[in-house]
């Protein structure tokens, strides 16, 4: 079981990684690939594909939820995941996001092309 925290540290993506990851695109399997119960400000998901369980909290649940109702990159979903929790939009929340989509992508969440 994999906890993301949003307050982690950006694990080394530094300036050239979050170039990258503005150029792909990212998808997630659809919500129906997955069981999710939310337990205190947490999502516990089971990922049917895998078989693997993982303790997300924000804004891994809503990066899931964004990239099933539409694939994008980095960039947009930085937008876009700002407009639904209200926050600014500026270079740390695309570097947060380029993190938390690292993260996701490696325990296989997400993929991107």
């Amino acid at each position: 079981m994999l906890r993301l925290d949003s307050n982690a540290a950006l694990n080394g993506l530094g300036q050239r990684n979050i170039e990258r990851s503005t150029s792909l695109i990212y998808r997630t399997d659809s919500l129906d690939a997955c069981v999710v119960t939310r337990v205190e400000g947490l999502v516990l998901l089971y990922h049917r594909p895998s078989g693997a369980t993982h303790l997300l909290n924000s804004p891994a649940p809503e990066i899931l939820d964004l990239l099933a109702a539409e694939p994008c990159d980095a960039a947009t979903l930085t937008r876009r995941l700002c407009e639904t929790l209200g926050a600014s939009e500026d270079e740390d929340a695309l570097m947060v996001v380029s993190a938390r989509l690292g993260e996701l992508a490696e325990i296989g969440l997400v993929s991107a092309h």
